[in-house]
């Protein structure tokens, strides 16, 4: 079943709300709900639930330089379901810009 896609604002709610407005890796209060795989590699914006974490500014930058893999960051929100671009494989990981590894 394919998730719901949210507008912005949205994502934003849902994703602090699900969260508790804490980020995911040290419980200080969330200033941004990251994309997990980069929302420019999907046609309709990435907006999915399961595609946000919500995270301090530290952690967001460390999240944007690629410290976290998204499974790693998926693990410390406890988030199980993967969303990924279209033609992107299931079966294989990829960091937040859509590179294999």
């Amino acid at each position: 079943m394919k998730e719901e896609l949210l507008s912005r604002k949205e994502f934003k709610q849902q994703v602090f709300k699900r969260d508790k407005g804490k980020c995911i890796f040290c419980s200080e209060e969330a200033i941004d709900a990251h994309h997990i795989i980069d929302r420019s590699l999907f046609k309709d914006g990435g907006y999915y639930l399961s595609n946000g974490v919500s995270v301090c500014s530290k952690h967001h930058w460390d999240c944007e330089k690629g410290i976290f893999s998204p499974e790693g960051i998926r693990k410390a929100a406890k988030i199980e379901k993967i969303v990924l671009p279209p033609g992107f494989d299931y079966n294989k990981r990829y960091d937040k810009f859509g590179k294999e590894f």
